[in-house]
Protein backbone atom coordinates (compact mmCIF):
# COMPACT_ATOMS: atom_id res chain seq x y z
CA UNK A 1 0.00 0.00 0.00
CA UNK A 2 2.74 2.40 -1.13
CA UNK A 3 2.20 5.99 -1.88
CA UNK A 4 3.32 7.28 -4.72
CA UNK A 5 5.03 10.38 -5.36
CA UNK A 6 3.19 12.87 -7.49
CA UNK A 7 2.95 16.42 -6.53
CA UNK A 8 3.23 18.51 -9.58
CA UNK A 9 6.82 20.25 -9.14
CA UNK A 10 9.57 20.47 -11.73
CA UNK A 11 11.12 16.67 -11.77
CA UNK A 12 13.98 17.58 -14.52
CA UNK A 13 14.59 19.75 -16.54
CA UNK A 14 13.64 18.47 -19.62
CA UNK A 15 11.19 20.50 -22.27
CA UNK A 16 10.44 17.20 -23.20
CA UNK A 17 9.90 15.84 -26.81
CA UNK A 18 7.65 13.58 -29.05
CA UNK A 19 8.81 10.83 -31.46
CA UNK A 20 5.94 10.29 -34.09
CA UNK A 21 6.50 6.79 -36.63
CA UNK A 22 3.66 7.12 -39.50
CA UNK A 23 2.04 4.05 -40.45
CA UNK A 24 2.13 4.74 -43.89
CA UNK A 25 5.62 6.88 -43.80
CA UNK A 26 8.50 5.26 -43.81
CA UNK A 27 7.21 1.67 -44.33
CA UNK A 28 4.88 1.28 -47.04
CA UNK A 29 1.61 -1.26 -47.21
CA UNK A 30 3.05 -4.85 -47.26
CA UNK A 31 5.88 -4.04 -46.20
CA UNK A 32 7.02 -5.22 -42.34
CA UNK A 33 7.98 -2.71 -39.88
CA UNK A 34 11.51 -3.64 -38.53
CA UNK A 35 12.31 -5.90 -35.06
CA UNK A 36 14.22 -2.65 -33.72
CA UNK A 37 13.84 0.75 -34.42
CA UNK A 38 16.63 2.88 -32.92
CA UNK A 39 15.34 6.89 -32.48
CA UNK A 40 19.04 7.39 -31.99
CA UNK A 41 19.31 6.68 -36.04
CA UNK A 42 16.72 8.84 -37.02
CA UNK A 43 14.39 5.94 -37.27
CA UNK A 44 11.15 8.33 -36.65
CA UNK A 45 9.24 10.46 -39.12
CA UNK A 46 8.09 13.54 -37.24
CA UNK A 47 9.96 14.75 -33.82
CA UNK A 48 8.06 17.72 -31.49
CA UNK A 49 10.48 19.72 -29.18
CA UNK A 50 8.47 21.38 -26.19
CA UNK A 51 8.79 25.18 -25.46
CA UNK A 52 11.14 25.79 -22.27
CA UNK A 53 12.93 23.76 -19.76
CA UNK A 54 11.12 22.08 -17.28
CA UNK A 55 7.67 21.64 -19.15
CA UNK A 56 7.70 18.15 -19.53
CA UNK A 57 6.11 17.64 -22.62
CA UNK A 58 4.56 14.04 -23.09
CA UNK A 59 4.70 13.25 -19.87
CA UNK A 60 2.84 9.53 -18.51
CA UNK A 61 -0.58 9.58 -20.18
CA UNK A 62 -0.54 13.03 -21.34
CA UNK A 63 -0.31 12.14 -25.02
CA UNK A 64 -3.86 11.18 -27.56
CA UNK A 65 -5.13 11.81 -30.70
CA UNK A 66 -8.80 12.37 -32.49
CA UNK A 67 -10.39 14.19 -34.71
CA UNK A 68 -10.97 17.35 -33.46
CA UNK A 69 -11.44 20.04 -36.44
CA UNK A 70 -13.71 17.26 -38.68
CA UNK A 71 -11.34 17.30 -41.51
CA UNK A 72 -10.64 13.50 -41.60
CA UNK A 73 -7.35 13.83 -40.46
CA UNK A 74 -6.13 12.38 -36.82
CA UNK A 75 -5.02 15.54 -34.99
CA UNK A 76 -1.89 15.32 -32.02
CA UNK A 77 -3.12 16.33 -28.30
CA UNK A 78 -0.38 17.03 -25.87
CA UNK A 79 0.67 17.59 -22.55
CA UNK A 80 2.96 19.98 -20.48
CA UNK A 81 2.03 20.04 -17.31
CA UNK A 82 4.69 21.86 -15.91
CA UNK A 83 4.83 24.67 -18.45
CA UNK A 84 4.32 28.10 -16.91
CA UNK A 85 1.41 30.14 -18.67
CA UNK A 86 1.00 33.26 -21.09
CA UNK A 87 4.67 34.60 -20.88
CA UNK A 88 5.73 31.95 -18.33
CA UNK A 89 3.63 34.24 -16.10
CA UNK A 90 1.62 31.12 -14.05
CA UNK A 91 4.42 28.73 -12.25
CA UNK A 92 3.18 25.35 -13.41
CA UNK A 93 -0.39 26.11 -14.32
CA UNK A 94 0.28 23.55 -17.07
CA UNK A 95 -0.07 23.93 -20.91
CA UNK A 96 -1.57 21.37 -23.63
CA UNK A 97 -1.03 21.93 -27.43
CA UNK A 98 -3.06 20.51 -30.71
CA UNK A 99 -0.87 19.97 -34.17
CA UNK A 100 -3.63 19.63 -36.58
CA UNK A 101 -2.91 16.65 -38.88
CA UNK A 102 -2.62 16.44 -42.74
CA UNK A 103 -0.16 15.36 -45.23
CA UNK A 104 2.34 17.70 -45.40
CA UNK A 105 3.44 17.82 -41.27
CA UNK A 106 7.28 18.62 -40.97
CA UNK A 107 10.05 16.09 -39.96
CA UNK A 108 10.73 18.58 -36.77
CA UNK A 109 7.99 20.31 -34.59
CA UNK A 110 9.30 23.08 -32.50
CA UNK A 111 6.62 23.85 -30.49
CA UNK A 112 8.46 27.60 -30.01
CA UNK A 113 7.89 28.56 -33.45
CA UNK A 114 5.98 26.42 -35.22
CA UNK A 115 3.99 28.02 -38.13
CA UNK A 116 1.84 25.31 -38.86
CA UNK A 117 -2.38 25.03 -37.69
CA UNK A 118 -2.08 24.75 -34.15
CA UNK A 119 -3.76 25.35 -30.72
CA UNK A 120 -1.86 26.64 -27.73
CA UNK A 121 -3.65 26.04 -24.36
CA UNK A 122 -3.01 27.73 -21.25
CA UNK A 123 -3.71 26.10 -17.74
CA UNK A 124 -6.01 28.75 -15.57
CA UNK A 125 -4.13 29.38 -11.93
CA UNK A 126 -0.03 28.68 -11.23
CA UNK A 127 0.45 25.20 -10.15
CA UNK A 128 -2.61 23.90 -11.61
CA UNK A 129 -1.13 21.67 -13.96
CA UNK A 130 -2.98 21.50 -16.75
CA UNK A 131 -2.18 18.40 -19.35
CA UNK A 132 -1.23 16.11 -16.50
CA UNK A 133 -3.39 13.71 -18.27
CA UNK A 134 -5.58 14.14 -21.65
CA UNK A 135 -7.93 12.24 -23.91
CA UNK A 136 -10.30 12.67 -26.49
CA UNK A 137 -13.67 11.84 -27.43
CA UNK A 138 -17.18 12.44 -28.85
CA UNK A 139 -18.82 13.49 -25.37
CA UNK A 140 -21.49 15.38 -26.91
CA UNK A 141 -22.53 13.12 -29.58
CA UNK A 142 -21.88 15.87 -32.74
CA UNK A 143 -19.55 13.66 -34.94
CA UNK A 144 -16.20 15.73 -34.13
CA UNK A 145 -13.68 14.27 -31.04
CA UNK A 146 -13.54 16.78 -28.38
CA UNK A 147 -10.29 17.53 -26.55
CA UNK A 148 -10.17 16.18 -22.88
CA UNK A 149 -7.76 17.29 -21.01
CA UNK A 150 -6.82 17.78 -16.75
CA UNK A 151 -5.79 20.11 -14.51
CA UNK A 152 -4.85 17.57 -12.00
CA UNK A 153 -3.61 19.37 -9.30
CA UNK A 154 -6.08 22.16 -9.35
CA UNK A 155 -7.91 23.49 -6.81
CA UNK A 156 -11.68 23.08 -7.75
CA UNK A 157 -14.34 25.91 -7.71
CA UNK A 158 -13.48 28.99 -6.42
CA UNK A 159 -10.11 27.54 -5.66
CA UNK A 160 -11.28 26.34 -1.96
CA UNK A 161 -10.72 22.37 -2.25
CA UNK A 162 -7.00 22.12 -2.66
CA UNK A 163 -5.32 20.01 -4.82
CA UNK A 164 -8.59 18.63 -5.78
CA UNK A 165 -8.41 18.10 -9.80
CA UNK A 166 -10.42 19.66 -12.66
CA UNK A 167 -11.30 18.02 -16.09
CA UNK A 168 -11.85 20.73 -18.92
CA UNK A 169 -13.77 19.46 -22.34
CA UNK A 170 -13.21 21.73 -25.11
CA UNK A 171 -15.38 20.43 -27.82
CA UNK A 172 -14.76 19.61 -31.30
CA UNK A 173 -15.17 22.26 -34.21
CA UNK A 174 -14.67 22.95 -37.76
CA UNK A 175 -12.03 25.87 -36.28
CA UNK A 176 -10.28 26.56 -33.22
CA UNK A 177 -8.52 30.13 -32.36
CA UNK A 178 -4.72 29.54 -31.83
CA UNK A 179 -4.78 30.05 -28.29
CA UNK A 180 -7.44 29.07 -25.51
CA UNK A 181 -6.83 30.69 -21.94
CA UNK A 182 -8.55 28.47 -20.05
CA UNK A 183 -8.79 31.35 -17.41
CA UNK A 184 -11.37 32.93 -19.89
CA UNK A 185 -14.72 30.94 -18.39
CA UNK A 186 -16.24 30.83 -21.92
CA UNK A 187 -13.01 28.80 -23.53
CA UNK A 188 -14.07 25.67 -22.93
CA UNK A 189 -17.72 24.17 -23.47
CA UNK A 190 -17.60 21.80 -20.00
CA UNK A 191 -15.75 21.68 -16.61
CA UNK A 192 -15.93 18.86 -14.35
CA UNK A 193 -15.05 19.16 -10.64
CA UNK A 194 -13.63 16.60 -8.23
CA UNK A 195 -15.23 16.00 -4.61
CA UNK A 196 -12.95 16.48 -2.08
CA UNK A 197 -9.35 18.01 -1.23
CA UNK A 198 -5.82 16.16 -2.33
CA UNK A 199 -8.01 13.41 -4.93
CA UNK A 200 -5.53 14.04 -7.98
CA UNK A 201 -9.13 14.15 -10.17
CA UNK A 202 -7.71 13.91 -13.55
CA UNK A 203 -4.84 11.45 -13.24
CA UNK A 204 -6.24 9.60 -15.64
CA UNK A 205 -8.39 10.09 -18.45
CA UNK A 206 -9.81 7.65 -20.65
CA UNK A 207 -13.38 8.02 -23.10
CA UNK A 208 -15.35 5.38 -24.72
CA UNK A 209 -19.16 4.47 -25.26
CA UNK A 210 -19.96 1.91 -21.70
CA UNK A 211 -23.33 2.21 -21.66
CA UNK A 212 -24.27 1.40 -25.29
CA UNK A 213 -26.71 4.54 -26.27
CA UNK A 214 -23.67 5.88 -28.98
CA UNK A 215 -22.05 8.77 -27.62
CA UNK A 216 -18.44 8.26 -25.60
CA UNK A 217 -18.34 8.57 -21.77
CA UNK A 218 -15.91 10.13 -19.78
CA UNK A 219 -13.58 7.56 -17.03
CA UNK A 220 -11.92 9.67 -14.92
CA UNK A 221 -9.22 8.36 -12.39
CA UNK A 222 -8.58 10.47 -8.90
CA UNK A 223 -6.17 7.79 -7.16
CA UNK A 224 -5.75 9.56 -3.88
CA UNK A 225 -9.25 9.84 -3.07
CA UNK A 226 -10.28 8.32 0.13
CA UNK A 227 -12.84 5.43 -1.40
CA UNK A 228 -16.25 4.94 0.17
CA UNK A 229 -17.71 7.75 2.41
CA UNK A 230 -13.81 8.95 2.42
CA UNK A 231 -12.94 5.88 4.74
CA UNK A 232 -10.08 4.65 2.82
CA UNK A 233 -7.08 6.82 2.92
CA UNK A 234 -5.79 6.85 -0.78
CA UNK A 235 -7.90 3.92 -1.84
CA UNK A 236 -8.87 6.03 -4.90
CA UNK A 237 -11.81 6.64 -7.35
CA UNK A 238 -12.89 6.42 -10.37
CA UNK A 239 -15.99 7.87 -12.29
CA UNK A 240 -17.71 7.47 -15.10
CA UNK A 241 -19.32 11.05 -16.65
CA UNK A 242 -21.82 9.79 -19.34
CA UNK A 243 -22.08 11.21 -22.40
CA UNK A 244 -25.17 13.50 -23.92
CA UNK A 245 -26.16 15.39 -26.65
CA UNK A 246 -26.62 18.59 -24.49
CA UNK A 247 -23.94 18.48 -21.51
CA UNK A 248 -24.51 20.92 -18.87
CA UNK A 249 -21.32 23.69 -18.87
CA UNK A 250 -20.45 22.52 -14.60
CA UNK A 251 -20.66 19.70 -13.33
CA UNK A 252 -19.59 19.64 -9.64
CA UNK A 253 -19.45 15.88 -8.30
CA UNK A 254 -19.71 17.01 -4.97
CA UNK A 255 -23.02 18.48 -5.40
CA UNK A 256 -24.19 17.35 -8.81
CA UNK A 257 -27.23 15.41 -9.67
CA UNK A 258 -25.32 14.29 -13.15
CA UNK A 259 -25.71 10.83 -14.60
CA UNK A 260 -22.37 9.02 -13.18
CA UNK A 261 -20.90 5.76 -11.27
CA UNK A 262 -17.85 6.52 -8.75
CA UNK A 263 -16.26 3.26 -8.40
CA UNK A 264 -13.88 3.00 -5.15
CA UNK A 265 -11.16 1.63 -5.07
CA UNK A 266 -11.08 -1.85 -2.08
CA UNK A 267 -8.30 -1.25 0.78
CA UNK A 268 -6.60 2.09 1.72
CA UNK A 269 -3.45 2.89 -0.37
CA UNK A 270 -4.53 1.24 -3.85
CA UNK A 271 -4.22 4.23 -5.50
CA UNK A 272 -7.15 3.40 -7.93
CA UNK A 273 -7.60 5.79 -10.87
CA UNK A 274 -3.99 5.33 -11.11
CA UNK A 275 -4.50 4.84 -14.93
CA UNK A 276 -7.85 4.22 -16.88
CA UNK A 277 -8.43 2.86 -20.11
CA UNK A 278 -11.33 1.39 -22.24
CA UNK A 279 -12.25 -1.04 -24.70
CA UNK A 280 -14.33 -3.73 -25.75
CA UNK A 281 -12.83 -6.85 -24.60
CA UNK A 282 -16.01 -9.12 -24.24
CA UNK A 283 -17.24 -7.83 -27.86
CA UNK A 284 -20.68 -6.92 -26.79
CA UNK A 285 -20.64 -3.74 -28.38
CA UNK A 286 -20.46 -1.38 -25.51
CA UNK A 287 -16.70 -0.51 -24.14
CA UNK A 288 -15.43 -1.82 -20.81
CA UNK A 289 -13.01 0.05 -17.50
CA UNK A 290 -9.56 -0.92 -16.92
CA UNK A 291 -8.52 0.54 -14.21
CA UNK A 292 -4.74 0.04 -12.50
CA UNK A 293 -4.43 -0.11 -8.74
CA UNK A 294 -0.33 -0.08 -8.45
CA UNK A 295 -0.74 0.17 -4.66
CA UNK A 296 -2.61 -2.43 -4.16
CA UNK A 297 -1.48 -6.33 -2.14
CA UNK A 298 -2.78 -8.56 -4.67
CA UNK A 299 -4.52 -11.77 -4.00
CA UNK A 300 -5.64 -11.84 -0.87
CA UNK A 301 -3.43 -8.50 0.60
CA UNK A 302 -0.48 -11.40 0.90
CA UNK A 303 1.65 -9.36 -1.60
CA UNK A 304 2.42 -5.52 -0.91
CA UNK A 305 2.49 -3.33 -3.57
CA UNK A 306 2.08 -6.35 -5.77
CA UNK A 307 -0.29 -4.01 -7.91
CA UNK A 308 -4.05 -4.92 -8.81
CA UNK A 309 -5.88 -3.75 -11.83
CA UNK A 310 -9.86 -4.59 -12.44
CA UNK A 311 -12.26 -4.98 -15.50
CA UNK A 312 -15.48 -3.20 -15.25
CA UNK A 313 -17.78 -4.61 -17.80
CA UNK A 314 -19.50 -1.64 -20.39
CA UNK A 315 -23.58 -2.11 -19.19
Amino acid sequence: MGVLPHKGRRLAFLSGLIILFLALGLYPAGVELPRTIDIAGDDQDITIFGIDSGDLLGKFGSLAVGDFNGDGFQDLLLGAPSGDGPGNSRPEAGEAYVIFGGPDLPSAIDLADFPGPSIRIYGKDQGDNLGCAVASGDINGDGLDDLIISSCEADGPNNDRFGLGEVYIIFGATSFPSVIDLLDPGSYGMIIYGVNTKERFGAALSAADVNGDKIDDLVIGAPDADGWRVTRPDAGDVFIIFGSYQPPEIVDLRTTQYPHVSIYGADAGDHLGESVTTTDVNGDGMSDILAGAPGGDGSGDSRPDAGDAYLISGR
